[in-house]
């Protein structure tokens, strides 16, 4: 028997039994895994062709956004993860947030198929090249992120944010950033 998993809020059905059954839409398993690869692959290299004052106006942008939306964020625990590929760089962000009193934190990589660890960083934490070269924080406090952001930090009218909870194998893993991102858009 075909086990389906509904998401409510953005409507689709995800097969996770890894058959080739059709999904909603005509689309088979693998048909989908090799779209969303070479959607993935197409936006990256949208995103990589962008030219430096571009990346930096758009981060600005994003910075203000969440710097508004967000006031509670001065006093969190935030993860956020280190750019790459011309990702959005919260490090200036960060920064300012550090300036009144927030915590920040990378995540480190333990071990495949592991839950992330978040690890203090501001400048003058050692750093260590981890998978696909990434940055992350050696030596520094373990850090548990804020799930919850105090009432001051939601949009007025908005209940506090409550990060949702992704399904990694089977452990979940949550993350305050997803809450942010996903109210930004």
């Amino acid at each position: 028997m075909l086990k389906l998993l509904e998401e409510e809020e953005i409507g689709w059905l995800t097969l996770v039994d890894g058959s080739n059954e059709l999904f909603e839409g005509g689309m088979t398993a693998a048909g989908l895994k090799s779209w969303r690869k070479a959607e993935r692959d197409r936006l990256i290299a949208a995103r990589e062709s962008l030219d430096a004052a571009t990346l930096e106006r758009l981060r600005q942008r994003i910075d203000a956004h969440l710097w508004r939306s967000f006031p509670g964020l001065a006093a969190a625990k935030l993860a956020f993860c280190w750019p790459i590929r011309g990702e959005y760089d919260a490090r200036r962000l960060a920064q300012k947030l550090r300036e009144c009193g927030a915590v920040t934190a990378l995540p480190v990589v333990v071990a495949p198929r592991q839950p992330l660890v978040f690890r203090e960083w501001h400048p003058g934490v050692a750093l260590a090249s981890g998978p696909l070269g990434i940055p992350y924080p050696v030596g520094s406090d373990p850090v548990v992120p804020t799930n919850d952001l105090p009432d001051s930090g939601s949009p007025e009218g908005a209940p506090p944010c409550r990060a949702p909870s992704l399904l990694t194998g089977s452990r979940k893993v949550t993350s305050p950033l997803v809450c942010s991102a996903r109210k930004l858009w």
